[in-house]
């Protein structure tokens, strides 16, 4: 039963599932030969980072709603604790649109036990995957920049599997966001080891 105010077990409960984030790895690295791969609590920090610095910088020039981005890449890979780190590869053999409504399922199932709060959460988690405001527009890069610093770190230490998330990357328009995204894109290329 759902009510208006968030409870000290119900908080708890929601914490300690969404603490499972700490030992999940990254499907997708795994899958590359990349051990021991990042944990989805490792990516959405550096995520919530990415997410925070792009702000800030579109913040000097445009409004933007910093706290409204941060919570957004905080929540945006949740349901992932019941859902799982689907990797891109194996999406082509799901129907259109499984996996986000898989995951929209899990996540309301995640904080329905957190009365208004949780509904606050659905509705930021919602418009993060809507990808249609500044600031869900915003994560979705940083969510994409973070994969590809990441994708350069692996690369750096010696794993060439990786090299196929650079490939989908060119297909999408980061840098039609804000000049700074396109910089930083820039600056993580600039990282990556010579062939």
């Amino acid at each position: 039963m759902t009510t208006d105010a968030l409870t000290g077990e119900a908080a708890v409960t929601f914490l300690q599932e969404s603490g499972s984030m700490k030992r999940l790895p990254r499907v997708g690295w795994l899958q590359r030969g990349v051990t021991p791969a990042e944990s989805l609590a490792d990516h959405s920090y550096r995520v919530t980072l990415f997410a925070m610095l792009i702000a800030d910088a579109i913040a000097q020039e445009t409004p933007v709603d910093t706290e409204r981005v941060l919570r957004m890449a905080l929540v945006h890979d949740l349901a992932e604790t019941r859902f799982g780190d689907l990797p891109s590869p194996a999406k082509r053999y799901l129907p259109e649109n499984a996996k986000a409504n898989a995951e929209a399922l899990a996540f309301k199932d995640m904080t329905v036990n957190l009365g208004a709060i949780g509904q606050h959460y659905q509705a930021l988690r919602n418009e993060e995957s809507a990808a249609e405001t500044l600031e869900s527009r915003i994560v979705n890069a940083a969510d994409r920049l973070e994969l590809l610093l990441q994708a350069v770190e692996y690369e750096l230490a010696g794993n060439r599997r990786v090299a196929e998330f650079w490939q989908s990357s060119k297909n999408e328009t980061l840098g039609d966001l804000h000049p700074i995204v396109k910089e930083m894109l820039t600056a993580i290329e600039r990282r990556r080891p010579t062939p």
